[in-house]
């Protein structure tokens, strides 16, 4: 299969390129012998666009040739040529039948379209027939009718295709603005566009429509002659341009067919406008026309569209405006030609709408349809039924006799091969079945076993964890019974681990004798545990025991109340993570439970006490999660860090939504960081001693705030906050990198400068920023993994750091969610150059050379000097450099450093087929040659040399450079995630 491929693609690259405008210019009578003959639509489209497009191309050539003050020959050199180029396209046009709409729907160029009917217009105008004048007015206002009806819902705004540092113009936005100033400008026309059209229908006159001879006989005639220019004394060749000739060849459309045409044109624009009484009337008036000439075609279905829409009796047969009605049964099943069997939509709709042995008969004739259409690819999925096996061949034997080409079959042939060694009982079936070719079918592949351990049973785990050994029972038991006879039976006295870490509230409440009770000590810890293990039933069934053995008063129960409450935020914050099903209503509940316990708490004074701060962090963040304002700006009324914090970051929500006015975004961005910037500041240590005494207290207060505010951050969930959080931790990180002279290390932000311009900060807590970057980074892309400005923070993050190998998986994964899908090779306006040359530092530092210079080949500014730099990447070892030649030896200091390949660890010169750019292959080949790597030169030469990559082919080389790009994407991907496909 891949063979008959690579013939046909060799055969495109190798046949005759496709004949254009100028092969028919120069050569008139075959342009006569196209024209003479009917069936030549879609050729004559395309050449009557390229005429249209030439014509106006030399028509500005020849003004800028009488501004500049060219000679007189060449001037009228210019105007004869685009007088010959229009002669050409009008009788393109006219072969045609004049059909506007056809020519906008066959390639969409409708700039193209408007210079044939500005040519028409002024060459119908310049005539002295009023016939020639008549008609051109028709044709322009059917024209600007299309106009409207195409353009009457605005188009999409345009998108920039070409990444512009350099002002370079965009073609893509240039040709939408100019067809936004066409529509302008044809409408400011519609008064005497609908004015013309009354009057047609008014006059009721017949029409003379001119033939492809009155174009085609000038040019024939006179285009050569008026093309040799040349003057001698007083004789001339041709005395002026060629002109048509309108009564050579005419066709006469009658008026009441004209009539007729301009009342359904009438009837669109006022039907778009909401005249519907005027609509109504002139639709009593329209009849279907006698002629077939697409100048006064009618849409039947359109008009009968009209009759049902106003409540107008149709003067019409009446056309069915339903399909069949879709009944999956055995009739259908075999039904080969009906609609609901060609379209794969209505064959899924069959299997879902059919059960038992007809959903069976369904499922097996779609697998053989898919096959037979080319979508064979989750077919062995479907035939693992022996009934479906039977089904399936006895279709693709009904079904193949219709397949006439040869590498269909073929491709079919290949694919039983495969389900026979793949699927169990398929060879039988197919030789029961007398299929033709019995001595291609493979037998069953054999299966290598399959040796999976089993999970290890709960009653073996229960033994494991059995022991008599009292410390290991206080290790690996969560019973309150066990716990307490263990502490019974352990002889010397009992030290209570460091990784033992209590509830700070629950430890203030239940804690209060002294000496501390270990067991109570012991149970608190055991419920901790639980907690960050998320075990919430056994928390709750646990704590009900460890409660009874505290002991404690009724009025301490508000605590452990808190301490459930808490645990179970902890729960439901750490499921957002792991995108659980959402409870919407049981999240709601927990929410205002916390908000409730929260106002408690802050009544009584609990929230001052140990553990007090971590509650109101669970609620701050819970409430700012679920997006509640109200809550942290109104009611919180406890003064703390973590309050401020949350309600600036409430602030920011309230100020970030749509419609808020961008100076109070700005106020709030500036008070942020007027308050958090400081606690980050860190001071300089060149001072008396008793200075620092005082500053090192003021760094024990900053570290616990700091600390406070990280338990409190890590808690937050919401996309927005998290953007924000990066966003100014991000620049914080920047402002060190530019007080340590590393400006080239900077990070992207997610929401740009919103606390404005970054400057030097050099006395910055630069480890607690890069912890809590870190924290938000893990949160935020376990909140939405595929973020693209999230990514590309994480990725110059990591690169910043020197974490290179990190930073390369992260731009790779940018790559993926910013384009879909991945194969489509790089634009300008997705993926900027400084991503390209990181991600060549990325892969130099995993020693895979080679991919790193063919990431150059995107890069699209000062290329030449990124090839440089990667071929330079790779330091010479001593090893390497005493196994190097002599020749080699004189290159090592410059970009031949790149050398043996023995240093990079990927593929080398296997890689020549993804290098499309002629400078790259150059300084390959000069590595290559210098170090005597024949085999690799020649592997190189082999992609280089093809016909697909010779300069003079523009399409079949973009779409060659396309291909090899989509390869190097696919290659890299593979590489970096270690997913080979």
């Amino acid at each position: 299969m891949e063979i008959v491929d690579t013939i046909q693609n060799l055969n495109e690259y190798w046949g005759p390129p496709a004949q254009n405008w100028f092969d028919y210019f120069v050569d008139a009578p075959k342009l006569s012998q196209l024209l003479s003959k009917p069936g030549n639509q879609e050729t004559v489209v395309r050449l009557a666009i390229q005429f249209a497009e030439q014509a106006a191309t030399t028509q500005k050539e020849g003004e800028m040739m009488v501004a500049k003050g060219f000679p007189n020959e060449d001037v009228q050199f210019a105007e004869r040529k685009a007088a010959c180029l229009i002669l050409c396209a009008m009788a393109c046009f006219a072969y045609i039948g004049w059909d506007i709409e056809y020519l906008i729907d066959k390639y969409n160029e409708i700039l193209s379209v408007r210079i044939l009917i500005e040519n028409i217009l002024g060459l119908c105008r310049s005539s002295e027939m009023p016939t020639d004048i008549q008609f051109a007015e028709y044709l322009f206002a059917r024209w600007a009718m299309a106009v409207d009806r195409r353009f009457r819902l605005p188009p999409p705004p345009a998108k920039q295709t070409v990444n512009n540092p350099l002002l370079v113009p965009d073609l893509h936005l240039t040709k939408h603005e100019n067809i936004r100033k066409m529509v302008v400008d044809t409408r400011t026309w519609f008064p005497q566009v609908v004015s013309s059209l009354e009057k047609f229908i008014g006059e009721a006159k017949d029409l003379s429509v001119p033939g492809v001879n009155c174009f085609l006989s000038p040019f024939l005639e006179k285009g050569s002659m008026s093309l040799g220019v040349g003057i001698v004394g007083v004789n001339v060749l041709c005395m002026w341009a060629p002109r048509p000739i309108f009564n050579l060849s005419t066709t006469l459309l009658s008026g009441a067919d004209i009539a007729s045409a301009c009342r359904f044109e009438l009837l669109r624009f006022h039907f778009a406008n909401g005249s519907m009484d005027i609509a109504q009337e002139l639709l009593k008036q329209i009849t279907l026309p006698t002629s077939t000439s697409p100048l006064v075609s009618i849409d039947k279905r359109e008009l009968n569209g009209y009759y049902l829409a106003l409540n107008v009796p149709s003067t019409m047969p009446p056309m069915p405006l339903t399909v069949r009605e879709f009944l999956p049964d055995q009739k259908l099943l075999t039904d080969d030609s009906s609609p609901f069997r060609r379209s794969r939509m209505w064959r899924l709709r069959a299997v879902n709408r059919t059960s038992g042995q007809l959903q069976v008969a369904f499922r097996s004739e779609n697998s053989a349809k898919d096959v037979l259409e080319g979508r064979a690819t989750s077919v062995r999925q479907r035939l693992l039924e022996k009934v479906v096996q039977q089904r399936f061949i006895k279709s693709l034997q009904r079904q193949i006799a219709s397949v006439r080409d040869v590498v269909i079959r073929r491709r079919i042939d290949a694919l039983l091969i495969f389900l026979c060694a793949t699927v169990s009982g398929m060879r039988e079936e197919l030789l029961r079945c007398g299929w033709d070719t019995p001595s291609r079918l493979r037998s069953l592949a054999s299966q290598a076993p399959k040796t999976a351990t089993p999970p290890l049973s709960a009653q073996i785990v229960k033994m494991i964890l059995t022991s008599d050994n009292p410390f290991w029972t206080m290790l690996t038991s969560f019973n309150a019974a066990e716990l307490k006879l263990a502490m019974t039976n352990i002889e010397r006295p009992f030290m209570r681990p460091f990784m033992f870490v209590m509830p700070e509230m629950l430890a203030e409440c239940v804690l209060i004798t002294r000496p501390v009770n270990e067991l109570h000590a012991i149970l608190l810890a055991k419920l901790n545990q639980l907690a960050e293990m998320m075990n919430r039933t056994e928390w709750d069934a646990e704590c009900q025991t460890y409660w009874q053995e505290f002991g404690l008063p009724a009025n301490c129960q508000i605590v452990m109340l808190t301490e459930a409450v808490r645990v179970q935020a902890q729960c439901i914050s750490a499921r957002a993570l792991r995108h659980d099903g959402p409870d919407a209503a049981g999240d709601e509940r927990q929410l205002r439970s916390m908000k409730k316990l929260f106002i408690m708490n802050a009544d009584a004074d609990l929230l001052k006490k140990p553990g007090g701060i971590a509650f109101a962090a669970q609620t701050f963040a819970r409430a700012l999660n679920a997006e509640d304002f109200d809550f942290i700006t109104t009611e919180v009324k406890f003064p703390s860090t973590t309050t401020t914090m949350a309600q600036l970051l409430a602030a920011y929500l309230m100020s970030s939504a749509p419609g808020k006015d961008a100076s109070q975004l700005r106020k709030v961005c500036d008070t942020f960081n007027a308050h958090i910037g400081p606690l980050f500041d860190q001071v300089n240590r060149s001072a008396r001693r008793d200075v620092n005494r005082g500053r090192d207290r003021e760094d024990q207060a900053r570290a616990a705030t700091v600390l406070e505010l990280t338990r409190f951050l890590r808690l937050i969930r919401n996309e927005s906050l998290l953007s924000l959080l990066i966003t100014y931790f991000g620049y914080l990180f920047n402002r060190y990198l530019l007080a340590k002279k590393r400006p080239h290390l900077r990070m992207t932000l997610p929401l740009g400068e919103i606390f404005g311009h970054e400057s030097e900060l050099s006395h910055v807590n630069i480890l607690a920023v890069q912890e809590l970057l870190e924290i938000f980074f893990r949160n935020a892309l376990l909140v939405n993994p595929t973020h693209p400005q999230w990514l590309r923070s994480a990725a110059d993050f990591r690169y910043g750091r020197g974490l290179l190998s990190e930073a390369g998986i992260l731009y790779m994964e940018y790559l993926v969610a910013s384009r879909t899908p991945l194969l489509v090779a790089p634009q300008e306006n997705l993926v900027e150059d400084l991503i390209w040359r990181r991600l060549r530092v990325c892969l130099s530092k995993s020693h895979w050379f080679t991919l790193a210079a063919l990431v150059c080949q995107n890069i699209e500014h000062k290329r030449e000097e990124e090839y440089i730099k990667a071929m330079e990447d790779v330091t010479v070892s001593s090893f390497a450099i005493g196994r190097l030649s002599t020749v080699c030896y004189r290159y090592q200091l410059g970009f031949i450093k790149f050398l043996y390949s023995q240093l990079s660890l990927d593929a080398g010169a296997d890689y020549s087929c993804m290098v499309y750019d002629n400078t790259l292959a150059e300084l390959l080949s000069d590595v290559y040659e210098r170090n005597h790597m024949q085999p690799s030169a020649d592997l190189l030469f082999s992609y280089a040399y093809r016909s697909c990559m010779n300069p003079e082919g523009r399409d079949v080389l973009a779409r060659e450079q396309s291909r090899r790009c989509q390869r190097l994407l696919r290659t890299l991907a593979a590489q970096l995630f270690d997913a080979h496909f």
